[in-house]
């Protein structure tokens, strides 16, 4: 069985609160950037998972139990309360994939690929896409067919379904202290009410621990563009200024939805919006000012003065050794150069060919 991975700072930041460890102090083997562990703290606040003081909630230590992103975890954890958990559980398991979309070389297979996946595609974006498929393909009895003819990768989708029994385990040993913790606290959670409707349940979840990823549509194909086919621009409301565009394999990019949430964004040549949902903005009103009021020395537990300079610091030294290498590294190889074109053996070579010339030219004399 796959093992289940938790990747970003996040979630390693999650794991030390958790242990009663600093991470801002916290000595790690390859030390990340103050900024990223900054944005690991924030986005833990925003989640709840730690108070405005940086310490671990309750809901934090649960969502540690689970091998995943924060906020991936959290969706988990709402799930026992909308009572939508299997649709959860496929849901959270899906989104570990990297990929489940068979891209052929060939033109013509190209084509063909991209009109099967159409036909999964929903227009309530990437999240329900994915539970879409998975639920498809278990309805043809998980087939190693089913994938062929759809162009999915068949070993993606087995690998969601060891991912979701190990979720649904651990879900399962936890699920007595979840339940006490959402009866204890669902006021203090300021959830959304259950609508008993269990598409806008999973959406409304989405929403609420995705909430700090919030777009805005800002124009299709661009600011005051005609373009209706779609890779709309949206403004994220995290910090009010980055312009996010659809992904051409978003099941959004020809919906361009007025709102979405969504769980990452991808830098290529331009900022793309990977893995988003539509939403509605009364699902996320009351979360939105949070993002405006957190204080990162609070959360931090400690002044940041000396961090930043240090950091700054550390950047100068990093640039002046770069470079200072870049040159040596030029230096080497003009030496190397150099070298190659005074050998004993290539002056010889390059003598010979001289006199070879020499001759022939003679020999065309007479």
């Amino acid at each position: 069985a796959p093992e289940i991975q938790r990747t970003g700072l996040a979630g390693t930041v999650l794991m030390l609160k958790s242990l009663g460890l600093d991470p801002v102090n916290f000595q790690f083997l390859d030390r990340p950037e103050l900024n990223a562990i900054l944005t690991a703290l924030r986005t833990l606040f925003w989640l709840d998972a730690i108070d405005k003081n940086g310490k671990i909630t309750e809901l934090g230590r649960l969502m540690n139990q689970f091998p995943l992103e924060p906020c991936v975890a959290k969706l988990l954890l709402l799930s026992v309360f909308y009572k939508c958990t299997s649709e959860i559980l496929t849901i959270t398991a899906m989104v570990t994939l990297e990929n489940i979309w068979v891209n052929p070389s060939d033109e013509k297979e190209k084509k063909k690929a991209e009109k099967m996946k159409r036909r999964f595609l929903s227009k309530y974006g990437d999240h329900i896409t994915l539970l879409c498929v998975f639920e498809a393909w278990e309805q043809k009895g998980c087939s190693k067919n089913f994938c062929r003819d759809n162009y999915i990768h068949f070993r993606a989708m087995r690998q969601a379904r060891e991912v979701r029994k190990q979720l649904a385990e651990i879900l399962e040993r936890n699920l007595s202290s979840i339940k006490k913790f959402l009866r204890d606290h669902w006021e203090s959670t300021h959830l959304l009410p259950r609508t008993r409707d269990t598409l806008q349940d999973v959406l409304q979840i989405v929403a609420q621990c995705y909430f700090m990823n919030t777009g805005r549509r800002h124009g299709v194909g661009g600011e005051g563009s005609s373009n209706t086919s779609g890779g709309a621009l949206y403004r994220s409301m995290g910090d009010d200024v980055s312009l996010l565009r659809l992904h051409p394999g978003s099941a959004l990019y020809e919906v361009t939805p007025k709102w979405i949430v969504y769980a990452q964004s991808i830098l290529t040549s331009k900022a793309f919006i990977g893995s988003a949902s539509m939403i509605q903005y009364e699902w996320v009103k009351n979360l939105l000012p949070k993002l405006r009021n957190c204080d990162d020395e609070n959360l931090a537990g400690c002044s940041l003065a000396k961090f930043r300079t240090q950091a700054k610091q550390g950047s100068s030294t990093r640039v002046a050794k770069t470079e200072l290498q870049r040159k040596l590294e030029m230096a080497e190889k003009a030496k190397e150069k150099y070298k190659r074109r005074n050998t004993g053996a290539q002056i010889s070579d390059a003598k010979a060919r001289y006199l070879a010339r020499k001759k022939a030219r003679m020999e065309e004399g007479h």
